[in-house]
């Protein structure tokens, strides 16, 4: 009785925590799509130093000056161009250190992997596997629309 009971008080959470990340993957894709065809950037100043947070071509990334930025908050919108700038790749995600910056760039792919990750992290110990004919038809949906997806992106 008292197990049901802190359960139900923390359904609500849960339900709040994977409608969060939920709507955090959404964005994320979003983004992803827009960064395909428009570089987008923010900067702001820090103190001594100065910050900028930019998606462009499939990835979100961070950085951050060493020296004071001198400018106040701007926001920049561009079409997209491939930077050729010596970033080491770890295949998620790229970083580079120079004299003036420290640079992160996470591709949207994984940020989107792990916002669903912790969308149903919390939900993994309460499924009960049972498959019934309406659950494998929307799966079987799912698997066909991404397949189709992915096959449209392609041949473009």
């Amino acid at each position: 009785m008292v197990n049901t009971v802190i359960d139900m008080r923390f359904r609500k959470l849960r339900i709040a925590w994977s409608v969060f990340w939920g709507l955090a993957a959404v964005l994320l894709i979003v983004l992803w799509v827009r960064s395909l065809h428009t570089s987008d950037r923010v900067s702001g100043p820090l103190p001594g130093s100065g910050f900028v947070i930019m998606s462009r071509s499939g990835g979100l990334g961070i950085g951050i000056w060493r020296r004071d930025a001198g400018e106040g908050w701007t926001l920049h919108t561009s079409p997209s161009q491939k930077a050729n700038l010596p970033y080491k790749n770890l295949g998620f995600a790229e970083f580079m250190v120079n004299a003036d910056m420290y640079r992160v760039r996470w591709r949207y792919w994984c940020l989107i992997l792990i916002s669903v990750a912790l969308a149903t992290a919390s939900w993994i110990r309460r499924i009960e596997w049972r498959f019934t004919t309406r659950t494998l038809l929307i799966a079987l949906t799912l698997v066909a629309v991404v397949l189709g997806v992915v096959m449209w992106s392609v041949r473009r």
